[in-house]
């Protein structure tokens, strides 16, 4: 299998050098390999993840020059497989083992690289995002399925937990209606955050 996405890559562009390839990953969603430890090859393995594909390529190369945090830079991309080239983000993830071995300083300069990394995509015009198709997640409706959800959990709680979670979901219906739409990354975890100390600033973020 991993001998036959490397043909098939090959084939797609032929103009893409690259000398070894490393199998990354298998997710349920894409196969992912390493070319020459840098270009990323993303290879949709479902309809979902094929659609996706035009969004992802369309929103990287609109951030790219826009913030400051290194992210993956659209190369190249294959309309009929759905197949994306990536330059590599370099670093490592920022595993919770990792992050405790950090200094003082370090963990600061990573907690202020993560604040201005938010602050830039929710500052991002929303006209321009949605020229990529970006999904849009509307809260109001998470938290009308919240408060429908309830009920699952009623029979659970004491009259005071009651009381508490029906005053969290009235105080946060009239607070949503103050909340402007912006970008969002969708999947900060840390398996997507990475720490390069060779470079400037220091942050990487991946799978958007």
């Amino acid at each position: 299998m991993y001998k036959q996405l490397e043909m098939n890559i090959r084939k797609i562009f032929p103009n893409l050098e690259w000398k070894k390839s490393k199998f990354i990953a298998a997710g349920w969603d894409h196969d992912i390999l390493m070319l020459d430890h840098k270009f990323v090859a993303r290879i949709p393995k479902n309809s979902d993840a094929k659609k996706r594909m035009q969004i992802d390529f369309c929103l990287l190369t609109y951030l790219q020059n826009k913030i400051d945090t290194d992210i993956p830079a659209a190369i190249l991309k294959d309309d009929k497989t759905k197949i994306a080239i990536y330059k590599v983000v370099a670093g490592t993830a920022i595993a919770e083992s990792r992050y405790k071995k950090l200094s003082a300083s370090e963990k600061d300069k990573f907690a202020k690289n993560i604040a201005v990394f938010l602050s830039q995509i929710h500052k991002l015009p929303v006209a321009d995002i949605r020229k990529c198709q970006v999904p849009i997640k509307s809260i109001v409706s998470q938290n009308r399925e919240v408060k429908n959800n309830i009920r699952f959990v009623y029979s659970h709680l004491t009259q005071q937990e009651k009381t508490a979670l029906n005053n969290f979901i009235i105080s946060r219906k009239h607070l949503i209606k103050e909340i402007k739409q912006v970008l969002i990354h969708g999947d900060l975890s840390s398996d997507n955050v990475f720490v390069d100390k060779q470079s400037k600033n220091n942050l990487g973020i991946i799978d958007f």
